[in-house]
């Protein structure tokens, strides 16, 4: 199963914050966003390859555990003194336990790649809000100093003035 994670709903949303940001940047806050914003499919894309590592290796650890279900629904068993005669299912039980502790190996890689690159996007998208959340803040100031200038006007004025106002408030 390919999970993508970079959905439509974050794309809107830099989109969204990009813009309002824009035109009040001064700071480099739209060329910040693109980058969070290509971070994300970067990190996106190597997830959805690791990914792909752990179905292909899901693959191998099935095929390892009927393997292992196989040699252990036939034990050996040799008469006393005689252990050599069991000795090619001890050395098939030994191979079967160095795949096991290579697999084992491989998953916790994959595992760790995969919780690091998690992290990150987790990460990137939390800061992707936050700029979003700021670019209203600062739409939400600049509509604040509106109202306040509106209230400082005569009563007949700045009923107008707030009406005005607030149809254009964020």
């Amino acid at each position: 199963m390919k999970t993508i994670y970079l959905p439509a709903l974050v794309t809107a949303l830099v989109v969204e914050a990009s813009a309002s940001t824009a035109t009040a940047n001064t700071g480099g806050v739209a060329s910040d966003l693109e980058a969070l914003v290509q971070d994300v499919r970067e990190s996106s894309a190597r997830l959805n390859d690791v990914d792909a590592e752990k179905e292909e290796l899901s693959g191998r650890i099935e095929r390892w555990a009927e393997a292992k279900e196989v040699h252990n629904g036939h034990p050996c068993i040799y008469p006393q003194g005689y252990p050599e005669q069991c000795a090619a299912y001890d050395a098939e039980k030994a191979a079967l336990e160095s795949q096991r502790a290579s697999l084992q190996q491989e998953y916790n890689d994959i595992y760790a790649r995969r919780q690091a690159l998690l992290f990150r996007i987790h990460n990137d998208l939390a800061r992707i809000r936050v700029a979003h959340i700021a670019a209203n803040l600062r739409g939400l100031e600049a509509w604040v100093r509106r109202v306040r200038t509106c209230a400082t006007l005569p009563e007949a004025a700045a009923a107008g003035c707030l009406n005005d106002a607030w149809e254009e408030h964020p």
